[in-house]
């Protein structure tokens, strides 16, 4: 759980290669955020395979997902642009297959407060 204003949130092992079979969920709960804004410092994962999804809301739901990110961003030159999510809570989930395993990512955040 993230409740701080600002922080990091990397992939396990960070920067060493994340695992397989990899399920993990991180929470945001900033009280009197009006907006969250996600800037991406590294995004190395498997295409098709390994993901980062992102949503607003309490809980993590794939139904509800705005968007997945996923590939060799950074060596691509691809990171992808900030993500400004609005409201005070927001949730990711990495989630990774059985083989090749890569960096992963690392990716700073800041509450705009109301």
């Amino acid at each position: 759980m993230y409740d701080e204003p600002s922080g990091i949130i990397t992939s396990p092992n960070y920067p060493n290669p994340y695992d397989n079979r990899l399920f993990c969920t991180y929470l945001m709960r900033i009280h009197n955020a009006r907006s969250v804004t996600f800037y991406f410092n590294d995004f190395t994962t498997e295409i098709s395979k390994d993901s980062l999804e992102y949503g607003l809301g309490y809980e993590a739901d794939f139904a509800s997902a705005i968007d997945l990110i996923e590939g060799n961003l950074t060596t691509q030159n691809a990171i992808p642009a900030p993500i400004t999510l609005d409201g005070s809570k927001a949730w990711f989930i990495f989630s990774t297959d059985r083989n090749i395993r890569l960096k992963g990512f690392e990716m700073v955040y800041f509450a705009g407060k109301s």
